[in-house]
């Protein structure tokens, strides 16, 4: 009896634990706000006495439109590695019509040549 009366205790204390409603974050005035963005200066209006944009002096690559960005330069072809080679002399060996029992040895010849 003692421990059921405990238990019942201890289950309606936990309960009333859990249902405790979560605190809300509560406004306070004296707290300063976000502070609006600082908007850039607007540009000064076109007075009659003051002089127009002078023209651009060249070229640039709003203007040519065929020109190549600065920094890039027209790529070189890549040079054929041993994995590549293989490929190819196996390829070759089979196109000029080398038996299946010499293909390993066309190829391996050709590969270290």
């Amino acid at each position: 009896m003692k421990h059921a009366l405990k238990a019942r205790f201890a289950a309606i204390l936990s309960l009333g634990l859990l249902a405790t409603p979560a605190l809300a974050q509560v406004y306070n005035p004296a707290t300063p706000g976000i502070p609006p963005p600082i908007l850039p200066a607007t540009p000064p209006q076109a007075q009659p006495h003051m002089q127009p944009i002078p023209p651009l002096i060249g070229e640039s690559s709003r203007t040519n439109q065929t020109a190549l960005p600065p920094g890039i330069s027209p790529g070189r072809p890549a040079r054929e590695t041993v994995n590549d080679r293989a490929i190819r002399c196996a390829h070759q060996g089979a196109a000029l019509g080398v038996p299946a029992g010499a293909q390993g040895q066309y190829t391996r010849e050709c590969v270290n040549n």
